[in-house]
């Protein structure tokens, strides 16, 4: 504890303080009115107007300290006050050097917050102060600041007019008139601070039963200033409800000098129905209750927006709990206040189960001690953690993945109050997650597959070679042969081995082409063809699959071709097999001698070249439609062949490699046409 030293003009001043001739006089009403009125506008609970003297504080007025009228100098918080000429502020005394080991705040009243405006003379001498005292680290805002200045000026005046009253109560009526007057003007100062805190002042003469009102109060009772009620007209004005409750009060007080302090409902002469607070306290003269004085304010506002905060509060929590997320909040014990219902809806619990217990009591073993261990400390030393991975309990025991993240919330001191934490339900992303690492798993042996399947289609593209060369060529030599046979007999004019020779050949020739279709099916499966498509000559293509036909069936091929389609981007190897593979179904399934026509269209939009094949054969079944391109499909075989299916296959996958299609136009009883559409554009890969 720091004593305060004496002020440079200490002699002046406390000769200018014994002249007041107010030390150890009684109680006023104006010096309580102002020190009610400074501890309504600050809200603190205590407010003196104190006096400082040699070696002693002494109040001339107090409220908040029944009892107490004077504590020694060196303890005086005002005696620092009064060193400067501004207020001085003490937001906190235990954090304050010069008084935190201050009997006055380890002890009663138990002083935390302190603040004192100067009570200074037109000389300039500072006598004491005006000051008001809370219990708690408190601060004043600057409109309290200025409010109790301008009562500290107040008390000044009032000192002032009463020194003059003292010096001049002898010398007459007129001089006691100046007196009334000047007390008139300081009591309509204080009449107008009133006004402008909105706090009025009331008095009842006990041994009387008069009642006075300050001007402020007839104003709250919508009655004209001066107005003086009788005590069942100033009872009558409280709602019926609220008239025991004062009626109480005013018996406590009166029989065991109790204070009051309460908020009531009031309605005014006018009828209106407001709040008001009232304040009292009972003053005895000989241990008897000769005079009840306090304060009174309308408080209507102020409880409109107490019902507007709680109604938003309410809102607040009936938002947080039917936000679409898993919240919770919980107090610094760690039990929970609130959680969300989609909390309460994932891990299946309900509120009255949850509300009050341990959070950490819904958290698997392990996560649990992370919490205590780990989480929890320093989400206290940092304020706030991100993304932590815990397991919460659903309410069957079964564990939900989720990722936590916390702030804590402080109140104006700076104290932890509660924690506000969002929940990310992480089960199905880690369920993905693993899925992704099967799924790359997955892909990683089948990348390893294709690449060993990449060799084995090498090694068969090898086989398919070799297999052309060693069985296709010695069938061509074989069918030259024949050819040869057949010229040769011809010219010796031996009619008799044409025939043989004739069906040899034609054998020879089936043979050839189903080798060709095999061959091309296992090029076109492996995926070992590359497309040449080139600019091809179209006549051209059409004279060599001609000719690849049995020379017997040649005839029966006829050709529509628009002479001014010369060329076709193609490759004309693919569509000769697949124009090839198209003609020798058409000739099998037509009567024998009937036509077989092929025809050659132009289309510009989108450019296009169609190829159609029409025979007049019975038609295609219609259950073999939808799969007619299909490896391995068969359709009805002419006697004495047998089919494989890859003919129509071929087409298909050649008209594919084009960017084209292979359809059926049209098919009856009458006849089929087969139609190759063949783009004339891009090809896209």
């Amino acid at each position: 504890m720091i004593p305060a030293p004496l002020p440079s003009d200490e002699e002046r001043r406390l000769a200018r303080l014994h002249a007041l001739a107010v030390l150890d006089t009684a109680r006023e009403p104006l010096f309580d009115g102002l020190a009610n009125l400074a501890a309504e506008l600050s809200g603190m609970p205590i407010a003196l107007v104190s006096l400082i003297d040699a070696d002693r504080q002494w109040f001339k007025a107090g409220v908040g300290l029944p009892g107490v009228s004077q504590t020694p100098r060196d303890l005086a918080f005002c005696g620092h006050a009064i060193l400067g000429s501004g207020i001085l502020e003490v937001p906190d005394a235990l954090a304050d050097t010069r008084f935190l080991d201050n009997p006055l705040v380890t002890g009663d009243p138990h002083i935390r917050s302190y603040v004192g405006a100067p009570l200074t003379m037109p000389g300039g001498e500072r006598i004491g102060t005006l000051c008001v005292i809370g219990r708690e680290p408190r601060q004043l805002s600057a409109q309290q600041k200025r409010q109790l200045a301008a009562l500290a000026e107040s008390c000044v005046q009032a000192l002032l007019l009463r020194e003059r009253i003292v010096q001049h109560e002898e010398t007459g009526r007129r001089a006691a008139e100046a007196v009334v007057d000047r007390l008139r003007e300081s009591q309509a100062f204080l009449d107008r601070s009133g006004r402008m805190a909105g706090v009025g002042a009331w008095q009842i003469d006990l041994p009387t039963g008069r009642i006075t009102w300050s001007d402020q109060t007839c104003r709250i009772h919508d009655m004209p200033e001066g107005h003086e009620p009788t005590m069942d007209e100033g009872l009558a004005y409280y709602a019926p409800e609220a008239r025991p409750v004062i009626e109480a009060a005013v018996q406590r007080s009166l029989a065991d000098g109790l204070p009051w302090d309460l908020e009531l409902p009031l309605v005014t002469a006018k009828g209106r129905r407001i709040w008001i607070r009232t304040q009292a306290e009972v003053e005895f003269e000989g241990g008897k209750a000769v005079r009840l004085m306090g304060a009174f304010q309308d408080v209507t506002r102020r409880r409109e927006t107490d019902a507007a905060l709680a109604a938003s509060s309410e809102q607040l929590r009936r938002f947080y709990e039917t936000t679409p997320a898993m919240l919770h909040c919980v107090d610094m014990q760690a039990r929970l206040v609130s959680v969300s219902n989609r909390w309460l809806e994932t891990l299946g619990w309900q509120r009255s189960e949850v509300i009050g217990r341990d959070v950490a009591s819904f958290l698997a073993p392990a996560s649990r001690e992370h919490v205590l261990g780990n989480v929890r400390p320093r989400m206290l030393i940092e304020g706030q953690v991100e993304d932590i991975a815990l397991e919460m309990l659903r309410r069957d025991g079964s564990a939900l993945s989720v990722r936590l993240s916390a702030i804590v919330e402080h109140d104006a001191q700076g104290r932890p109050q509660f924690a506000l934490a969002i929940l990310e339900d992480v089960t199905e992303k880690l369920e993905r997650t693993a899925e992704l690492r099967r799924e790359r798993d997955l892909r990683q042996r089948l990348e390893r597959q294709a690449r060993e399947l990449n060799v084995l289609l090498a090694e068969r593209s090898e086989m398919l070679d070799v297999l052309a060369h060693e069985v296709r060529q010695p069938l061509h030599n074989a069918q030259a042969a024949l050819q040869s046979a057949a010229s040769a007999l011809a010219q010796r004019g031996e009619a008799t081995g044409a025939d043989p020779l004739a069906r040899a050949r034609r054998t020879l020739g089936v043979v050839l082409a189903g080798i060709d279709n095999t061959l091309a099916a296992a090029s076109l499966l492996a995926g070992a063809r590359a497309l040449a498509q080139v600019d091809g000559d179209i006549a051209a293509l059409i004279a060599v699959v001609v000719a690849d036909m049995p020379a017997t069936d040649r005839d029966r091929i006829l050709i529509e071709h628009d002479r001014d389609l010369r060329t076709a981007a193609m490759d004309s190897g693919l569509m000769r097999l697949a124009l090839r593979n198209l003609l020798a179904n058409a000739l099998r399934a037509a009567p024998s001698g009937t036509p077989v026509v092929l025809r050659v269209r132009d289309r510009e939009e989108p450019p296009e070249l169609v190829f159609s094949v029409s025979d007049l054969g019975p038609g295609i079944p219609g259950d073999l439609l939808p799969q007619l391109f299909e490896r391995g499909v068969r359709g009805p075989a002419a006697p004495g062949r047998v089919s494989h299916g890859l003919g129509l296959y071929i087409v298909r996958r050649v008209m594919e490699l084009h960017g084209g299609r292979a359809e059926v136009e049209s098919t009856s009883e009458s006849g089929t046409t087969m139609r190759l559409v063949l783009p004339q554009g891009p090809v896209d890969g």
